[in-house]
């Protein structure tokens, strides 16, 4: 009796997962949803002598909700090449 219900279930359950991931190809597919689901807000940037300081929040809302906070410490510099070559 429950090898005949082997078959109609394993054909259901990967019939539905066909249908979702066809749904999500679609929605991807025509820019309804984005995988960039991360905001970046720059909180402030602290110029001092000799360095710069600039602190980034970031929050991300996927399956879980992950935050964090960034800060990037670089020298000060005055020529254009070497802030061209200041990279984060």
């Amino acid at each position: 009796m429950s090898r005949n219900l082997h078959k109609p279930l394993l054909l259901g359950v990967t019939g539905l997962a066909v249908v979702l991931a066809a749904g999500y190809g679609f929605l991807r597919l025509t820019g309804l949803i984005s995988p960039d689901v991360c905001v970046s807000d720059r909180g402030g940037t602290f110029t001092f002598s000799e360095a710069t300081l600039e602190v980034v929040y970031t929050n991300c809302d996927t399956l879980a909700k992950d935050e964090a906070v960034r800060v990037y410490i670089s020298r000060t510099s005055r020529s254009w090449f070497a802030m061209w070559l200041n990279r984060k």
